[in-house]
């Protein structure tokens, strides 16, 4: 996405950035931690841009190429991109029970936070694990 066109997208959107972010700024905060921040910019809305005009939104080059980085950061050989974090429970849960190389075993127990989202408990079960729901009060 270097040419002029995509140029000059990137000045709208640049600018379209930093306008908002100075209104954020501005305004009081609402909360004493803020739900949400932006930590993206003009660069990582123009790829966003890129995939939805070459139709290519997922299992193309950037996700491999995002793999292949994620895999190094974390030192390992491989990893694989989900569409979401309750995937990344279910997968992780059926890793840790893999019976080629199992870590825990049917029936173990797992420890889970009583605040939590029900795909980490439904998860767990579904992997044929047992949970346990634990508070932070001894």
């Amino acid at each position: 996405m270097m040419d002029d066109p995509s140029n000059q997208l990137a000045d709208v959107i640049e600018s379209l950035v930093e306008s908002n972010l100075r209104q954020h700024e501005r305004q009081s905060p609402r909360y004493w931690y803020p739900l949400s921040r932006p930590t993206y910019r003009t660069e990582e809305i123009l790829e966003a841009l890129d995939s939805l005009c070459s139709f290519r939104t997922s299992m193309g080059d950037k996700t491999r190429s995002f793999e292949q980085q994620f895999a190094e950061f974390q030192q390992c050989p491989d990893s694989v991109m989900v569409n979401s974090g309750s995937s990344a429970d279910l997968l992780l849960c059926f890793l840790l029970t893999n019976p080629l190389r199992p870590l825990l075993q049917p029936g173990d127990e797992v420890l889970i936070p009583v605040v939590t989202w029900p795909t980490q408990l439904w998860s767990t079960i579904m992997a044929g694990l047992k949970v346990r729901l634990v508070d932070v009060d001894p």
